[in-house]
């Protein structure tokens, strides 16, 4: 399986911001920093992951559990 595949089933399961998709392409897909930045910004451009998208996934699932006012 290759990166980019892996990496879009990490955001078919749930939204990552992009500082977490970028460490977990470092990490868990083994790229090297470039390849990971550069492939970070593909999912970017096409609209795949969004820092936007995240933060509302997260405070919908903080209110859900009964966090914050």
């Amino acid at each position: 399986m290759t990166p980019k595949d892996r990496a879009l089933g990490w955001l078919a399961r749930r939204e990552y911001s992009y500082s977490e998709l970028l460490q977990r392409l470092k990490r868990d897909a083994g790229l090297e920093p470039d390849e990971a930045e550069s492939l970070a910004q593909w999912f970017v451009e096409h609209d795949l992951q969004s820092d936007n998208r995240f933060t509302e996934s997260f405070i919908r699932m903080q209110l859900g559990k009964c966090r914050g006012p």
